[in-house]
């Protein structure tokens, strides 16, 4: 009843590597499963229309082994934008903000929260918790970092 649905290119790219098309094992399971849906790279500006048009987004890292990969993650704000809920790999930046997504604190517990997640999508996407992720992407545009960082430097300056 779940269908992954991916984005972003494969044959070489930060999910292959240096593996040749044709020979990642990964991939080739993934486009033998009939509830996974492989895009490939598709254009920034479409993007934003796939992602509001899913029920769950996951971001899943190997916190463990690359411990710095979530770290202000521009995924997230990405995501954040479109207001779906996110389940994501743990990051230290939102353990006290369980309104803007789920985190694991283990990847193995992934299968566990999404279910939950399913079995509530109409509360984990409620309009109340959508305009608060799309709120809190807005308050952290690029232009809205630039501006906080200006007015500290004319408050250092002056």
């Amino acid at each position: 009843k779940v269908g992954f649905h991916f984005i972003g290119p494969y044959s070489k790219s930060n999910l292959t590597s240096t593996i040749p098309d044709g020979k990642n094992k990964l991939i080739s399971f993934f486009k033998n499963q009939p509830n996974v849906f492989l895009y490939g790279k598709i254009e920034s500006n479409k993007i934003p229309y796939f992602l509001k048009k899913m029920d769950v987004l996951l971001l899943c890292y190997l916190v463990a082994k690359y411990p710095k990969q979530l770290e202000n993650s521009h995924k997230l704000m990405e995501y954040f934008g479109s207001g779906r809920v996110v389940l994501a790999s743990y990051t230290e930046e939102y353990k006290n903000n369980s309104e803007l997504l789920v985190m694991v604190d283990d990847n193995f517990k992934m299968e566990e929260k999404l279910k939950k997640i399913i079995d509530n999508l109409s509360y984990y996407n409620s309009k109340n918790l959508e305009y608060k992720r799309i709120s809190f992407a807005l308050d952290n545009t690029y232009k809205k970092q630039l501006e906080k960082i200006e007015s500290i430097l004319k408050n250092t300056i002056y």
